[in-house]
């Protein structure tokens, strides 16, 4: 199979060619200005709009409603305060940007073929990724390239079992879309239940910690490290000296 580094070439040769050859910009007609280019029918020009707001001092959630999470406007907010205010210039910085989640993509699928499988499997995983038209054609209308991209990185680390950097991955996809959060199935399928044995809260349905009105729900519990309930509770020396006391709670 062709070196890992030929396909990377390839899908951003080509990627940049069909920016080249199709460039995004606005055009005059009769019926009033509309978008050309490689970007018809995406969302660039409706983020351009929304970017060109900050002009006026109108900001997201502030001034108005903004219907993505807050990652979204800040990647486009500080390409269009690179760009010269122009939606040619906003259009191509945002799609080389995207094409760069792109490639970060095509190694973390990658990666997660080679870890789970062996490297045959992760390089036709890749392959597979960079033929897809799919991944070809949002990355010139959309930011589903940044979402893809934390998804991937957040399972990659899961297997690694890099817990906390896989869990910050998780919340910055949250923070584009919300559809990152579905890395937290794997979580809650693959990690153990966290016991007062390896110093954290343990798993009942509820807990009364004597001393401090506070209640640990069985949400949270699993999930939470020696350090936060130290935090919450500076009066505990240590999870293991807590005098636990279970109760009851209707479900």
């Amino acid at each position: 199979m062709p070196d890992l580094r030929t396909l990377l070439y390839l899908v951003v040769a080509l990627r940049v060619t069909l920016l080249i050859a199709h460039p995004p910009q606005f055009v005059q007609t009769p019926r009033g200005v509309l978008e050309r280019g490689i970007t018809v029918n995406g969302d660039f020009a409706y983020h351009f709009g929304i970017a060109e707001n900050t002009q006026q001092g109108l900001l997201p959630y502030h001034d108005y409603w903004y219907e993505y999470p807050p990652l979204i406007p800040l990647i486009s907010g500080g390409i269009y305060a690179l760009s010269d205010r122009r939606f040619s210039s906003y259009a191509n910085l945002l799609a080389l940007v995207l094409i760069a989640f792109d490639v970060g993509n095509i190694l973390l699928v990658r990666g997660i073929g080679k870890a789970l499988y062996g490297i045959p499997v992760g390089d036709t995983l890749a392959w597979t990724y960079a033929l897809m038209p799919a991944p070809l054609i949002l990355g010139f209308w959309n930011f589903e390239g940044v979402v893809t991209f934390f998804l991937l990185g957040s399972l990659r680390l899961l297997i690694a079992k890099r817990d906390a950097p896989a869990g910050i991955l998780i919340a910055l996809g949250a923070l584009t879309k919300l559809v990152p959060l579905a890395a937290l199935v794997a979580v809650w399928r693959v990690c153990p239940p966290r016991t007062p044995h390896n110093g954290n809260c343990p798993q009942p349905d509820g807990v009364w910690l004597r001393g401090d009105l506070s209640l640990c729900p069985n949400l949270w519990c699993p999930f939470a490290h020696r350090t936060v309930c130290q935090t919450l509770f500076p009066n505990r020396v240590g999870v293991d000296r807590w005098e636990f006391h279970e109760r009851d709670i209707q479900r």
